[in-house]
């Protein structure tokens, strides 16, 4: 099995090499797109609710989480430093979804 290629790296001279490391770059600039339009929209919906309500604690830490993922970080460049960090990334965009959609924190 030396000779194997890993499923995760291209065989040298591959044509396909050097795609799904595009992709997954990609897919992280969305996601981060995806946080970056909703924060203002979620922080200025939880300024107006009481500061002891629990959805507006909730969606101000959501805020303050997504905004803290939006920020650079070390990063060694590594595949799965790439893949933590989109997920990170998909966590917040959900959580930010959760409060754009339902921002009173009822079940609809």
């Amino acid at each position: 099995m030396t000779g194997t290629p890993s499923p995760l790296r291209s065989a040298p001279g591959d044509r396909h090499q050097g795609r799904a490391p595009a992709r997954g770059a990609r897919r992280t600039r969305l996601l981060r797109g995806m946080i970056t339009v909703p924060v203002p929209e979620v922080e200025t919906a939880a300024a107006g609710w009481p500061s002891g309500e629990v959805p507006a604690t909730c969606a101000r830490a959501c805020g303050g989480a997504a905004r803290t993922r939006l920020r650079p970080g070390p990063s060694d460049g590594t595949l799965p430093a790439a893949v933590a960090r989109a997920q990170g990334f998909a966590r917040s965009a959900g959580a930010l979804m959760d409060h754009c959609l339902n921002p009173g924190g009822g079940t609809g």
